[in-house]
């Protein structure tokens, strides 16, 4: 039985905003600035340019996801495939699944999906996504999460979904 979960087109894009909004402050200042010298001056702007590449990216995976109709995240008898976004890590078999989580993170809900070798799995993704895949994993502890805000389906009645698939597949 295969079960296709689609993105949620109508969340806020926090992560764009908050990261645009610091990329405009921090160009202020950097302008605004009278002090410092040449290495200060190239020192805003190196964490200006790494913080307008965070803002491209966000705003790609955000169009990814507001209209690209095979934006989706789907379980079968095979394990899972997460077509979320642009930093989706693709297939994940249930063998490669060591557990399942829910934790509540402010207003939110995330499902960390515990793989049992985040390197492997991160390895196979190309450079930047590594970058942003080790992010998650050293915040969450694997670089598998899905979001409540991300899908339109409901996470607590996933995780119920998920664990029967789980633990059917469960190596003693």
């Amino acid at each position: 039985m295969q079960i296709s979960i689609p993105v949620n087109r109508k969340r806020v894009p926090t992560a764009l905003l908050f990261y645009l909004g610091l990329s405009l402050l921090w160009a202020y200042w950097t302008l605004d600035t009278p002090f410092g010298g040449r290495l200060y001056q190239v020192l805003f702007g190196i964490t200006l340019v790494m913080l307008l590449v965070r803002v491209i990216i966000t705003l790609i995976d955000y169009m990814k996801t507001l209209f690209d109709a095979s934006a989706l995240l789907t379980i079968s008898d095979e394990g899972m495939t997460d077509h979320r976004s642009i930093l989706s890590c693709g297939v994940i078999p249930w063998t490669a699944i060591s557990g399942i989580d829910l934790v509540q993170r402010g207003r939110d809900k995330i499902l960390l999906v515990r793989v049992t070798n985040p390197e492997k799995l991160i390895a196979r993704q190309s450079l930047w996504k590594r970058l942003f895949l080790k992010e998650v994993r050293s915040r969450y502890g694997t670089p598998v999460i899905i979001s409540q805000s991300a899908i339109a389906y409901d996470i607590d009645q996933l995780l119920e979904e998920l664990r029967p698939r789980l633990a059917e597949r469960a190596v003693f």
